[in-house]
């Protein structure tokens, strides 16, 4: 079984501190999930930073490899085509409203990250 452990410290500044043990192997799945909950919540590792700033098809295709799915299996979730999905990648078609709805469920990230 693996070993999954949360941990809250809370500090004399008034800030808490939280501390994740996961498995090497799941930790990238996992790093991916947290920063899409902390961007959803208009929270950011970087404060200079917006919370999504790359380009729709860059955040699908990292999305996609950070959850190991390949293009296909995107491609089936968001009721388009794989050859669809590989252009919105790159960037040479844009990501349809209903599509991104659903990447935007799935991956746990705000619609307009996919519609910018």
């Amino acid at each position: 079984m693996d070993d999954v452990r949360l941990t809250r410290t809370e500090t004399r500044s008034g800030d808490a501190v939280f501390t994740l043990r996961v498995p090497v192997r799941k930790a990238d799945l996992v790093e991916a999930h947290l920063a899409s909950l902390l961007g959803l919540m208009g929270l950011d590792r970087d404060p200079g930073k917006p919370a999504i700033d790359e380009p729709p098809g860059v955040l699908l295709k990292r999305l996609r490899q950070q959850c190991r799915m390949t293009q296909k299996a995107v491609a089936d979730l968001a009721g388009v085509t794989q050859s669809r999905i590989s252009d919105m990648e790159s960037g040479t078609r844009a990501i349809p409203p209903e599509a991104a709805k659903r990447l935007a469920e799935h991956f746990g990230v705000a619609i307009s990250a996919f519609l910018k």
